[in-house]
């Protein structure tokens, strides 16, 4: 009986490895599995293995469109926004397809809003440091790093400009709102930026704003 029972259970063994092995990886996959256990097997120090994933997966989505981006096992950025609060200066970024950092939101009255920042601007340097290159989550931790003040330079069109910026508390506005006129009618317009906890707020203050009107 002990015999029958070792071959069935080695059979299902089999089983299982050829079952799983026979699941289609793909040629890239496979590349990045090798490298990663090479990194992982040679590399002369310790390694944080859950970062190092993190990391190839974040730059997976910078290849992507603007709106795509990783929220990783050690990324604070997504509970920031979802709480609608922290310390920094108020600017949503990304690469476009030469690797460019360009502002697409400046939320209203943070500092990045009276420093004259705006949509559209190509940020260059940070603290006379070159950006040239750097990825979306670069720019980031390089701005976290800044105690109070720091300057940023940027261009708008051929234009280049420094801006000193502090960094403070930031409330997010993720909705706003305007009424536009257009063919003798009122159009109501709302925009949201961000899903955060304050977001179901703003934007029922911004639609009674607009009904009033």
């Amino acid at each position: 009986i002990t015999s029958i029972v070792s071959l069935l259970m080695g059979g299902w063994v089999i089983y299982k490895i050829n079952y799983n092995s026979g699941k289609k990886i793909d040629s890239e996959l496979q590349a990045f599995i090798k490298n990663y256990e090479y990194i992982t097997d040679n590399y002369y120090d310790s390694i944080d293995k859950t970062k190092l994933i993190d990391s190839a997966i974040a730059g997976m989505l910078t290849t992507l469109d603007k709106n795509s981006s990783y929220v990783g096992s050690s990324d604070s950025n997504f509970s920031v926004f979802l709480e609608g609060n922290y310390k920094g200066i108020g600017i949503q970024v990304y690469n476009d397809e030469n690797n460019n950092v360009i502002i697409y939101n400046v939320i209203n009255d943070s500092p990045a809003s009276k420093a004259g920042l705006q949509e559209g601007d190509l940020i260059t340097k940070i603290n006379d440091e070159s950006i040239i290159g750097k990825s979306v989550q670069d720019v980031s931790d390089m701005i976290k790093k800044q105690k109070k003040e720091f300057n940023m330079t940027y261009k708008r069109g051929e234009e280049e400009k420094k801006v000193n910026i502090e960094v403070s508390d930031v409330s997010l506005t993720s909705v706003t709102s305007d009424i536009i006129n257009k063919n003798d009618q009122k159009i109501g317009y709302i925009r949201i930026t961000v899903f955060a906890n304050n977001t179901y707020k703003q934007f029922k203050k911004a639609l009674q704003k607009i009904e009033e009107s």
